[in-house]
C-alpha cells in the first residue's frame, strides 16, 4: 500500500492548519499495521520508521523556524507534549527510546 500526503497537508505547507497528534499517530499505526500484515521484516520496518521520524522531525523543525507565532512558551509546552505522545507510541510499538 502506498501512502501519499495531500499537497494541502501541513507536512507540505507551513501555512496550512496543523495536523493533530491523533491523526499523526493514526497514520503511523496504519503504516505499522500494513507492514505487519505484509510480513515485512523487523529491520526494514525499523528503517522505514526511522526515515518517517526523521522526515517528521525535519519538517516540524523547518516549520518552527518559519513561523514566529510558534515560538512562545505556551506553544513550546504543547509541542513538548505532542512529541512525548509520538515518543510513547514508538516505545509501545517496539522502537527504542533513543529512536526519536
Amino acid at each position: 500500500m502506498v501512502y501519499h500526503l495531500p499537497n494541502s497537508s501541513p507536512l507540505h505547507s507551513p501555512q496550512s492548519n496543523p495536523i493533530s497528534p491523533k491523526k499523526l499517530l493514526d497514520f503511523l499505526e496504519d503504516i505499522a499495521t500494513d507492514l505487519k500484515d505484509f510480513y515485512i521484516e523487523e529491520g526494514i520496518t525499523k528503517q522505514i520508521f526511522s526515515h518517517l521520524v526523521h522526515y517528521i522531525n525535519a519538517t516540524a523543525f523547518n516549520t518552527l523556524l518559519l513561523r514566529k507565532d510558534l515560538c512562545t512558551s505556551r506553544r513550546g509546552m504543547q509541542i513538548q507534549y505532542n512529541v512525548s505522545q509520538v515518543e510513547q507510541w514508538l516505545i509501545e510499538n517496539g522502537f527504542s527510546e533513543g529512536f526519536v
